[in-house]
């Protein structure tokens, strides 16, 4: 029903998931309470149901047994809270999420850290040239596809908020 825009129709389906859990559903079918929390949020958000679709990215949040899952979780917070105009916890709760996944940014970075990023990709290059890293294998880790992910949501808010971090992200 989600795929075919008929969000009414998905938000019963997914609410009557969500409510055939059992109270342990967490622990018994995580990806599943995962999945129906995920797909119900964001059917709230686009049916402009906005405070119940924050209220169940918080729940799914909390619940995340996977980094993984954790950072598209976020990444829906992030969209849902520049929506909002909370640009500035969109970042933060962005920045928290991905220093959690090994990937550490400064909410503020000064135009050396940027520098030293722009360094950092020219040695990671090498001497090989622009045309040949077409070549390169195709990144498969869902882990770190997660991480790349959050990083282009992030990319909104930086703009808005510090052309540092925007540097910062692109050259990431």
């Amino acid at each position: 029903a989600k795929a075919a825009t008929a969000y009414a129709s998905a938000i019963s389906y997914l609410a009557m998931g969500c409510n055939l859990l059992t109270a342990d559903g967490w622990q018994m079918a995580q990806q599943i309470a995962f999945e129906l929390h995920l797909h119900l949020a964001d059917c709230e958000f686009v049916t402009g149901d906005i405070d119940s679709a924050e209220r169940r990215l918080a729940v799914a949040a909390s619940h995340s047994a996977k980094l993984s899952d954790l950072a598209t979780i976020v990444g829906r917070q992030m969209i849902l809270y520049t929506y909002q105009g909370r640009i500035e916890h969109a970042q933060t709760i962005a920045i928290t999420c991905l220093q959690t996944m090994g990937v550490s940014l400064s909410a503020k970075p000064t135009d050396t850290d940027v520098e030293a990023e722009y360094r950092a990709l020219l040695d990671n290059i090498g001497g090989r040239a622009i045309a040949t890293l077409i070549d390169l294998p195709v990144m498969a880790d869902e882990y770190w596809l997660n991480a790349i992910n959050l990083l282009t949501e992030l990319l909104g808010p930086a703009g808005v908020l510090n052309s540092n971090l925007l540097d910062l992200v692109l050259l990431r």
